[in-house]
């Protein structure tokens, strides 16, 4: 096991908010730690020379600090019963996060405008989350989307066609996309 290995990865349901997470932290035994992981991402400096095994420098770590207060306001939102929204979307709320859906949501499951926000897939055999992932970019291309957040980059995603792209052009693409129509209701799949 690599010292970026953790020996139960998957430590909250996919459809509640994260109670726990691994700290790691290079040339650290990693911690599982309370509460959802801090929103960050990891600098590398593109003029330094490239590793000679992947994934052996993991950069520096930089919080995104707007992220954070953001996502305690929206807990906050949610525990008070999501204040100043209108009676018809209290009761969507409501209705889609509701106890017994045959069909929960993700917690993290998120699309605005022709933006969507990606978190981690996990499968029990082998290539399925590729299989997904491709499926998934094919769909939402159909539909027009036009940015998918993959959250963190890898090698992994880079050989299915993602590319990492500056702060600024991120968030040029993300103002472009989020003009664009909402998709609204129960979303099914129509590529063939």
């Amino acid at each position: 096991m690599s010292a970026y290995e953790v020996p139960q990865p998957i430590l909250n349901s996919p459809f509640e908010e994260p109670k726990e997470h691994w700290h790691i932290v290079e040339g650290e035994t990693p911690e599982q730690r309370l509460g959802p992981r801090p929103s960050m991402y990891f600098y590398r400096d593109p003029k330094a020379k490239p590793e000679k095994e992947y994934g052996t420098v993991a950069g520096t770590a930089i919080e995104l600090k707007l992220v954070n207060r953001i996502r305690a306001q929206v807990k906050k939102w949610r525990s008070d019963g999501y204040p100043g929204v209108t009676r018809t979307t209290h009761e969507l709320l409501q209705w889609w996060r509701r106890d017994g859906r045959a069909q929960r949501l993700f917690f993290a499951q998120l699309a605005l405008g022709g933006a969507f926000f990606a978190e981690s897939m996990f499968t029990r055999v082998s290539d399925a989350s590729k299989v997904a992932l491709v499926s998934l970019v094919r769909q939402l291309q159909t539909w027009g989307f036009r940015l998918m957040d993959c959250q963190q980059s890898s090698h992994h995603i880079k050989m299915l066609g993602a590319e990492d792209i500056p702060r600024r052009d991120f968030l040029d693409h993300l103002g472009a996309a989020l003009t664009l129509p909402y998709r609204q209701g129960h979303w099914q799949f129509d590529i063939p």
